[in-house]
């Protein structure tokens, strides 16, 4: 449940608009940092989403960081609403098409 209504701006001359403020993610890859917890993780990106934020920075330079067992997740705006993507990697490709067939 939102708070407040979080400022939005337009990205450059785009037409694409995004929240004023943007969620860094850069520790929650934690390989560097001692770890993570990855329940805290979710907490936190799903709590700023909640407060209005769409603009999230996941850097992609975390390379080898990255598990090969992983979803990826990207969310845009749609219309007047947001759209969630998911990409899965090993064996989550094949779980996720799984799901997909199950729900057409």
């Amino acid at each position: 449940m939102k708070s407040h209504d979080m400022m939005q701006r337009e990205i450059g001359s785009s037409g694409l608009r995004a929240s004023a403020i943007g969620l860094g993610t850069w520790a929650i890859g934690g390989w560097m940092w001692g770890g993570t917890d990855e329940q805290q993780s979710i907490a936190a990106i799903q709590g700023s989403i909640d407060e209005g934020v769409s603009l999230i920075e996941w850097p992609d330079r975390l390379g080898s960081a990255l598990p090969p067992e992983r979803l990826e997740l990207s969310l845009r705006h749609v219309d007047e609403g947001r759209r969630a993507d998911l990409t899965g990697h090993g064996d989550w490709a094949a779980r996720l098409e799984a799901l997909q067939k199950e729900l057409s």
